[in-house]
C-alpha cells in the first residue's frame, strides 16, 4: 500500500509512480498488507534553477594570484540559491566553496559554476602563466664613451615569448630561436606609455 504524507506537495498512485503536485515536502511510504514491513523515501518539490550569471570572471592569472567569483542562481524564486564550483584541473587552479579561484601552476583548466540542483551550470576556460623568477641581462657592465650607444637585450624576454608561441601553436608548429626576438618588434613589451 503506497501513501503519502502531504499530498498537496506529491502523491503516489497504487503502483508506486509519484508525480509532484507543488513545493514542498512529502514522505512516500509503501507497507506490505498484513505485515509490520516499510519502506519510506523524502520527496523534495524543488523550484530548479533555470541559469547562472557570473560576475568576476577572469581568462588568464598569474600562478599565486586570486579572482573571486559571483554566481546568482535564477529565478530568484529558485529553492536552492547556493552555486557550486569546481575545476577540471585542481593542478592548475583550485576554486573554495565560496568561489575563490586560486592559480596553482602553468596551464589550463575548465571553472564550472553548476546550481545546487544540478540543472543550471556555466564554464569558463582559465590559463594560469607562471611569473618570471628573475631577469638577465645580456651584460652586466658597460664602459661608454660620450656619444656611444650599445644595446641590452633582456633575456628572460625572448624565453618566455619562445614559451608563449609553443604554448599558443603547441606541437604541430617547429618555434625557431628567431621567434623568440619577436616581442621587441611590439612596443608595449618595453615602452612605458
Amino acid at each position: 500500500v503506497w501513501k503519502s504524507s502531504n499530498e498537496k506537495a506529491a502523491v503516489v498512485d497504487v503502483n508506486g509512480n509519484i508525480r509532484a503536485v507543488a513545493v514542498g515536502k512529502a514522505d512516500i511510504t509503501v507497507s506490505a498488507k498484513g505485515s509490520a514491513a516499510t519502506a519510506k523515501l523524502s520527496v523534495d518539490v524543488v523550484v530548479p534553477a533555470t541559469d547562472i550569471a557570473l560576475t568576476g570572471v577572469k581568462s588568464t592569472v598569474f600562478a599565486g594570484e586570486k579572482f573571486t567569483l559571483k554566481a546568482q542562481v535564477s529565478p530568484t524564486t529558485a529553492t536552492y540559491k547556493n552555486a557550486v564550483f569546481k575545476t577540471s584541473n585542481a593542478k592548475v587552479a583550485s576554486v573554495s566553496s565560496t568561489g575563490v579561484v586560486t592559480g596553482v601552476g602553468a596551464g589550463e583548466c575548465t571553472v564550472t559554476v553548476s546550481s545546487q540542483c544540478g540543472r543550471a551550470s556555466k564554464s569558463f576556460n582559465l590559463t594560469v602563466k607562471q611569473k618570471a623568477t628573475g631577469i638577465k641581462l645580456s651584460k652586466t657592465a658597460l664602459a661608454l664613451e660620450a656619444g656611444e650607444s650599445a644595446t641590452l637585450t633582456a633575456e628572460v624576454l625572448c624565453e618566455e615569448y619562445r614559451k608563449l608561441n609553443h604554448l599558443y601553436y603547441g606541437e604541430d608548429i617547429v618555434v625557431d630561436d628567431e621567434i623568440a626576438m619577436e616581442w621587441a618588434r611590439i612596443p608595449h613589451f618595453y615602452y612605458n606609455y
